[in-house]
């Protein structure tokens, strides 16, 4: 069975994407993966092909013709790739017309090129496996490999972009999440399985788009036994790691409280985000 996975980051264990990806398919037999993205790096294995569009390759094909989509080296050690600053900035304030431009480029651009088709041939999937996102350029890629490879559409959501619950100021951005909800609804149509994170999740989506929903989690072999450390810092350092949006702040904020209600008399333990 061949498994294309359709991303904006390239997978590897590293990255929160790509380590779900590759972990709901590592122990299973017979199956070749590989992978589309949309940001330059490199996957890992058991990714044996990966094939990356750019806006940068998209927008040099505009002004000089040249070729849109690589094929990257698949690496079993991947250090970061260098941002610049242009990249960074964008990253950091997360303005909604960077969005917009982004989609833009993408309507505009010739990124169906004879290479992707060529890619897409090569592999010959079976299935596509994405992430549920709300990003509409690449809504539009997944169902653009749909059509050229007729493979059946697996989506897996578990991060909420699609609800109205949440508080923003812009209404900037309240026109493009009503957009990418008109975009999410076409894409969840022509989805042959949907999985879901969670029970919660799995009652509201199927509430939202009238259809079947599944809840997957990562898998974890439970069989080595561990040791337990006999003696813990102190105080005993809590870290977390990754984005503190989509109401993660939320979370933190609860074991903070905990932790202030633990502390009142002495500092046992402290809660590091990174």
């Amino acid at each position: 069975m061949r498994i294309l996975f359709i991303s904006a980051s390239p997978l590897n264990k590293e990255v929160s994407i790509g380590n779900t990806f590759l972990n709901l398919f590592e122990d299973v037999e017979n199956v070749q993966l590989a992978s589309i993205c949309t940001r330059m790096g490199n996957p890992t294995p058991p990714i044996s092909a990966c094939m990356c569009i750019t806006e940068k390759m998209i927008i040099k094909n505009l002004l000089k013709n040249t070729p849109v989509g690589s094929t990257v080296e698949v690496k079993k050690i991947v250090s970061q790739p260098r941002v610049n600053d242009a990249v960074r900035f964008v990253k950091r304030y997360r303005w909604t017309i960077f969005y917009w431009l982004q989609d833009i480029v993408w309507s505009l651009g010739r990124w169906k090129s004879r290479e992707l088709k060529k890619f897409i041939s090569d592999f010959n999937p079976d299935i596509i496996f994405t992430v549920f996102s709300n990003s509409i350029y690449l809504h539009n890629l997944i169902l653009h490999v749909k059509s050229i490879s007729k493979a059946k559409l697996v989506l897996y959501a578990w991060d909420d972009y699609y609800s109205v619950k949440r508080f923003m100021i812009s209404p900037l951005r309240w026109i493009k999440h009503f957009i990418d909800r008109g975009s999410m609804r076409r894409l969840v149509e022509q989805a042959d399985i949907f999985y879901v994170i969670s029970d919660i999740q799995k009652e509201e989506y199927q509430k939202c788009f009238h259809k079947q929903c599944k809840v997957l989690t990562k898998g974890m072999n439970f069989n080595q036994i561990f040791d337990f450390k006999a003696k813990y810092n102190t105080p005993m350092q809590i870290v977390f790691t990754g984005n503190i949006a989509l109401n993660r702040w939320k979370s933190l904020k609860m074991i903070a409280d905990v932790l202030e209600n633990i502390n009142k008399d002495k500092i046992k333990a402290q809660l590091r985000i990174y």
